[in-house]
């Protein structure tokens, strides 16, 4: 539910800043760095658990190296490229439910794990019955309904550390500036336009 999660967020960010301000009043520089480890790890396997949102942040942060301690960075750098799947049968009953067929129905060839996994979807490796290469991207189950509850969430936090800060910017505009960016990633069929779009204006180009 909704009060569920946004405790469940509210603890999690909350005890991450709190052992992240703790960590930093020790003077052994060798300790502080292991501490740091440990704790970015917790917070990456915590951030996967609240969902495809908060892996989007973990990335986002994983680049941040101006703000964050560099173990906590190359630790949370690990979801740039290392999302857990989840069940491809679970996959191909979105295929079937969207495309009313399915996957080996719909192609020749359909791989039975993923090629590659992110925080919205995953990726399989095709092949149409007209013998085309392809990628099948299929998206998480609930992405869209857990996106919009974890911005509704981020923004009542954002507004709370608006005044606990005491600062006359209002946060939420940066959350809805994630918001549209994250919606956007889930809007498959304007990427695909995109990628028809570049293929139509480079099609002269021999090497694409």
């Amino acid at each position: 539910t909704f009060l569920t999660l946004m405790m469940q967020i509210t603890s999690t960010l909350g005890a991450f800043t709190a052992r992240l301000a703790a960590l930093e009043q020790s003077d052994n520089e060798q300790e502080k760095s292991a501490r740091a480890v440990k704790l970015a790890v917790e917070l990456r396997e915590a951030l996967v658990q609240l969902g495809p949102s908060f892996v989007k942040l973990a990335q986002s942060a994983s680049t941040r190296k101006d703000i964050l301690r560099s173990e906590i960075v190359d630790v949370l750098a690990d979801l740039q490229d290392n999302v857990p799947p989840f069940p491809c049968e679970e996959a191909f009953a979105i295929i079937k439910q969207d495309l009313k067929q399915e996957p080996h129905e719909l192609f020749a060839e359909f791989s039975e794990s993923p090629i590659a996994s992110a925080s919205f979807g995953q990726v399989y490796r095709a092949r149409t019955h007209s013998g085309e290469e392809v990628a099948v991207k299929v998206q998480r189950p609930g992405a869209l309904a857990a996106l919009a509850m974890d911005i509704s969430i981020l923004r009542q936090l954002a507004s709370f550390a608006s005044k606990a800060l005491g600062t006359t910017r209002d946060l939420r505009l940066l959350v809805d500036e994630l918001g549209v960016q994250l919606y956007s990633e889930l809007d498959y069929l304007g990427e695909a336009q995109n990628v028809r779009d570049f293929a139509a204006a480079h099609a002269h180009l021999e090497y694409l």
